[in-house]
């Protein structure tokens, strides 16, 4: 009897493992992606390794190459959606790099710091080109408008744009808001707050897949 059992034991035990393997096998891995940063402030082979070094601290970041002369930072990551472009612009920018633009195979994206020192207005204006039926503002406004600490979300149909407002001390990420416009189908052209403006050259017409990651898009104030 305690043959039989230590038997099927085994039987089931092997079983178990089979199928774990076999999960493990059939799970596809992650997508990767390509993105080219240009770091007006990476002028040495120092400053090259304090660029990486933070850009290896982002997560799921895979490789990392640098080219001086040109001031080119190519990053292999996971495709994992605007936000995270935003990580790792904020990554090139605490090693010193000084980015200027970010470019993956959709588009290439530009954030311009305002001239003045932000005045930490709790507006940002997300601009849509040909944001022109009632249907579309009122989908593109709906996740906005259900994200925690946003107290309005309103239309300027003379700039195209969406208004949302924040609570004191709050603000929307613009990467983030780039991602949550592309989840409904629309491509924001320019994300514009106090602090500065987000542009985004798209590269074509067709539509872009949402993503499922899951965002932040509000911060704290910047100091």
């Amino acid at each position: 009897m305690r043959t039989l059992v230590r038997r099927c034991w085994a039987i089931a035990s092997a079983v178990a493992l089979s199928l774990v393997a076999g999960d493990v096998l059939a799970a596809a891995p992650a997508p990767m992606q390509t993105v080219e940063i240009v770091a007006e402030g990476m002028c040495c082979q120092n400053c090259a390794r304090k660029v990486s070094g933070k850009l290896y601290t982002a997560r799921g970041v895979r490789s990392v190459t640098t080219d001086v002369p040109t001031h080119a930072v190519t990053v292999q990551s996971p495709q994992a959606g605007e936000a995270y472009l935003g990580t790792l612009w904020d990554a090139v920018a605490a090693g010193g790099g000084a980015p200027t633009s970010l470019t993956t195979n959709d588009a290439t994206f530009r954030l311009v710091p305002a001239e003045a020192e932000a005045t930490h207005s709790q507006s940002t204006t997300v601009h849509v080109s040909g944001l022109d039926s009632e249907a579309r503002v009122q989908r593109l406004a709906e996740p906005f408008a259900g994200i925690e600490g946003v107290t309005g979300v309103g239309f300027d149909r003379d700039r195209q744009s969406l208004v949302v407002t924040t609570a004191q001390g709050r603000r929307l990420n613009p990467w983030a808001a780039v991602e949550i416009a592309i989840r409904v189908g629309e491509r924001p052209d320019k994300i514009s707050d106090a602090n500065g403006t987000l542009s985004v050259e798209w590269r074509d017409a067709k539509a872009t897949p949402a993503h499922n990651a899951n965002l932040n898009p509000l911060g704290g104030m910047n100091r």
